[in-house]
């Protein structure tokens, strides 16, 4: 989804902030490949590894889907 602040970061060259827009823009309708990946896995169509072979941020996935303390 464009949006016209990812537009903006995009044409200012401000490129490594997209994913924390995306992060906050839930309400238009914005998925992070990380909720994405955990939300396919939860549902059985995807396995742990394929999901962790796919994500961009190990980190963030872990807290998707096991909650902040998996991510320490």
């Amino acid at each position: 989804m464009n949006t016209s602040g990812v537009a903006n970061l995009i044409a200012t060259g401000r490129t490594a902030q997209i994913s924390g827009m995306i992060e906050t823009g839930g309400a238009l309708g914005m998925r992070s490949i990380e909720e994405s990946l955990a939300d396919l896995l939860r549902g059985g169509c995807i396995t742990e590894q394929t999901a962790f072979s796919l994500t961009r941020n190990q980190e963030t996935l872990k807290r998707r889907l096991f909650g902040e303390a998996a991510a320490i």
